[in-house]
């Protein structure tokens, strides 16, 4: 995609502007500014798996449903939030707790709205 808008640039710098061209540019910003656009499944899911995590620090329930929503939106059924991205979301708190960067007490109360969220869906 780069190398055709590339040629189409030069051809408009030369010139010979093309409609093309600017459709090429758009579809590229557009890539390129979109969230998440571009970004593979996986990515997309850790990303989705750490923002969880994050919610569930969070003394915020409306963040947690608002995460869970967007999650539930994006094509997770309640049983892969369950199976994936809720036990996922847990063992991020662990690693958190591990590698000194949250306290027990942080992690217990995490994994506690995790299991709340859960009880809800």
């Amino acid at each position: 995609m780069y190398d055709q808008s590339e040629k189409a640039v030069r051809r408009t710098a030369n010139g010979t502007p093309a409609r093309k061209t600017y459709e090429i540019l758009a579809a590229q910003a557009l890539t390129r500014l979109s969230p998440g656009a571009g970004e593979s499944a996986d990515v997309a899911y850790n990303r989705d798996v750490a923002l969880l995590s994050d919610a569930a620090l969070q003394d915020d329930p409306g963040a947690r449903q608002k995460i869970i929503a967007d999650i539930v939106l994006g094509g997770a059924s309640p049983a892969r939030f369950i199976s994936s991205y809720a036990s996922d979301a847990a063992r991020h708190l662990g690693y958190l707790w591990e590698t000194n960067q949250i306290s027990f007490a942080e992690v217990t109360i995490g994994v506690a709205r995790l299991q709340e969220a859960v009880r809800r869906m």
